[in-house]
């Protein structure tokens, strides 16, 4: 048995949301608990979160601009801003600087 931890951070990587699924589930179900939650122009998403009906759409119908990059067995591979990807990590450091505090 395990826990995973889907977050929503702001653009300095501060959580704003957090969603807790049972480890064996998908990483969709954390995206359909969150992605009313975003109010900005543009999010940065793991590949786990490419899925157009699911994710993508949702996001264009809001004006919100999906910065994915695509999974190696994606038909279509939409190109995305890399540089603006690398980002991401301030939420992988918010991770990060949470398992340290509580060792």
């Amino acid at each position: 048995m395990s826990t995973k931890i889907h977050v929503l951070p702001d653009a300095r990587g501060r959580p704003i949301a957090f969603h807790l699924t049972s480890g064996q589930v998908h990483d969709l179900q954390g995206a359909n608990a969150l992605l009313a939650k975003v109010n900005a122009g543009v999010l940065l998403v793991v590949k786990a979160y490419d899925a157009k009906k699911r994710v993508l759409d949702k996001l264009k119908d809001n004006n919100c601009l999906a910065v994915i990059p695509s999974k190696s067995n994606a038909r279509e591979k939409p190109q995305y801003d890399k540089q603006l990807y690398r980002a991401r990590h301030l939420i992988e450091n918010f991770f990060v600087s949470c398992t340290l505090k509580t060792i």
